[in-house]
């Protein structure tokens, strides 16, 4: 067992340098415009993954910017051109100013082969003020992650086969385990990176920013029922602020009063007294 778990070990280690490990078997000619599937990748020496390369892999992306009139407008049409086209709208953020120009910027993304008649249709609704596209040939790279993912698969069936038939001590066993659980990692990472390149490599990514050439008015009228309320409430908040107002007054007045208030008291006892006296 500590001789195959060797063996294993440098074909894992092969693996991991980008290296054909496995003996020579037949090769199958295979089209990398789609993933190897995981009955393929996990049939031995059989399957090679550096098989024939038919088409190259570009990731396609842009960048536009364009005036339009109406923003509604726009978006409606640009929607429906989407779902026919079996695209999307994958983010948007809208700027509205009032009295000012609005603004928008738009993630697209749709099918690869129809980028170029997304591009197309922008130019003839609207005003196009600037364009910018980029082509990545990902090819080699996709190969290298394909080829990683195959032989860390024919690695992991070694293993699980190896401890099947386990006639080594507890440390092999052990060790067999551990390196199945980082192979099983390195297939997770593999696979993750597989779909991401997939998915942009199927689906093309335009970034539109979009200007309105008309101000953006957020005035609307109000009905009157929503005038008398508004009315009625200001009416009401000002006779609060004057009794407030008036309150306050009082209050502020009341120490000037006191005095004079004591002084005319004083008089109308003396007075009193007085007109009693002369009775």
């Amino acid at each position: 067992m500590r001789r195959a778990l060797l063996s294993l070990l440098f074909v894992s280690f092969s693996a991991c340098a980008g290296y054909e490990a496995a003996p020579p078997g037949p090769v199958l000619s295979r089209s990398v415009d789609a993933p190897m599937s995981g009955a393929a990748m996990e049939g031995g020496g059989a399957t090679d993954v550096s098989a024939s390369v038919t088409a190259p892999k570009i990731i396609r992306t842009g960048d536009l910017s364009v005036v339009v009139d109406d923003y509604a407008t726009f978006s409606r049409d640009l929607s429906r051109w989407l779902a026919e086209a079996g695209g999307y709208v994958a983010d948007t953020r809208v700027d509205h100013v009032d009295g000012a120009v609005s603004y928008a910027n738009l993630t697209l993304r749709v099918p690869a082969e129809r980028f170029d008649g997304l591009v197309g249709w922008a130019e003839e609704r609207v005003r196009v003020e600037q364009i910018h596209l980029e082509r990545a040939d990902v090819t080699e790279g996709w190969v290298d992650v394909t080829s990683r993912l195959a032989n860390d698969r024919r690695a992991e069936q070694r293993l699980v086969e190896l401890l099947a038939n386990d006639t080594g001590s507890l440390a092999d066993v052990l060790a067999v385990e551990r390196e199945l659980a980082r192979v099983r990692g390195e297939i997770e990472a593999a696979e993750g990176r597989l779909r991401v390149l997939d998915d942009q490599i199927a689906m093309s990514t335009l970034r539109v920013s979009v200007r309105v050439a008309t101000p953006y008015a957020a005035l609307v009228g109000d009905p009157l029922s929503a005038r008398v309320v508004r009315t009625f409430g200001g009416s009401v908040e000002v006779m609060g602020l004057f009794a407030e107002g008036a309150l306050l007054a009082a209050v502020a007045v009341a120490p000037w009063l006191v005095g004079p208030a004591l002084v005319v008291g004083a008089l109308v006892i003396v007075a009193r007294r007085r007109r009693r006296a002369r009775v």
